[in-house]
């Protein structure tokens, strides 16, 4: 994993936005209020992205770099 405003040894970027499960339970409660009593947990990040399991069988892929949009 790599932290904000750190970059890898192999050149990862650094990540423009810092996304944890607090922000991710924030952005569920505001937009699909129907998935927001899932449990969260932080799975993986790649050089642009981050991903969660919701429960047991929802995946959210969320992109940590503004160019990559």
């Amino acid at each position: 994993m790599v932290s904000k405003g750190k970059a890898s040894a192999i050149g990862t970027p650094i990540a423009e936005l810092e996304i944890d499960v607090p922000l991710v339970s924030k952005l569920l409660e505001e937009q699909h209020r129907d998935l927001a009593h899932q449990p969260i947990r932080r799975v993986d990040a790649g050089w642009d992205n981050e991903i969660f399991r919701l429960g047991d069988r929802l995946l959210w892929y969320l992109r940590s770099h503004v160019a990559t949009r």
